[in-house]
């Protein structure tokens, strides 16, 4: 009798033993896939909050105007800031996605736009502000009479140093023979007044023109 009693005592001391084992470790498991599961879920939460910086279109834009930027705004408790990578410019705001650049000077210009948020990688782009000078100021050369017979004139536009200059026939008779040429000729004048107008573009800047009369 005493040998069974002490038998079932050692039989429910290891059954105890056992299932406070398998306890254990089934609680360390839930344990570890608790921590794990909190682990991966704020390291996706903190991926899902990195973001990919865009600094929008490049821009060409005519000496003396201001730039203003189009970047993507930053979520998630992110920060965004504007550098000067290279050329000229004054950031308004470096902190403003949809700043203003002033004090451009002719050439190209490159900012960045950077986004970072804790642990995230910083991410940056760059924009290109492309800024054109001012064209010539355009002069058609002087008034002309020129005689039926003759019938043509040779212009005397200014040549370009900045832009494209361009002839115009505003009214009257006669055919130009190279608009894009300064100094073409024109044909075909007949008894009347011939008005032209000597243009010179350099977009997106405005145009410079002037004009000169030729009388038959």
């Amino acid at each position: 009798m005493v040998i069974l009693l002490n038998s079932f005592r050692f039989s429910k001391l290891k059954f105890v033993r056992v299932a406070l084992y398998t306890h254990f470790a089934l609680s360390k498991k839930i344990f570890f896939l608790i921590i794990s599961f909190l682990f991966f879920s704020n390291f996706n939460t903190l991926r899902s909050q990195c973001q990919v910086s865009n600094a929008g279109p490049s821009q060409t834009l005519c000496v003396g105007t201001n730039a203003l930027m189009a970047a993507n705004t930053a979520t998630g408790g992110g920060i965004g800031r504007w550098t000067l990578v290279s050329g000229s410019g004054v950031i308004t705001n470096s902190l403003m996605p949809n700043t203003t650049i002033t004090g451009l000077v002719v050439g190209t210009n490159v900012f960045a736009w950077t986004i970072t948020n804790g642990t995230c990688t910083p991410s940056a782009s760059n924009v290109t502000i492309t800024t054109r000078p001012l064209p010539t100021i355009a002069s058609a050369g002087p008034n002309q009479t020129v005689c039926v017979t003759a019938g043509t004139a040779l212009l005397a536009g200014n040549v370009p140093v900045n832009g494209i200059g361009r002839w115009i026939k505003v009214s009257g008779p006669g055919t130009i023979t190279n608009s894009l040429v300064a100094n073409t000729t024109i044909t075909g004048l007949t008894v009347g007044t011939t008005v032209l107008t000597w243009s010179i573009s350099n977009p997106p800047c405005t145009s410079s023109t002037a004009n000169m009369t030729i009388t038959i």
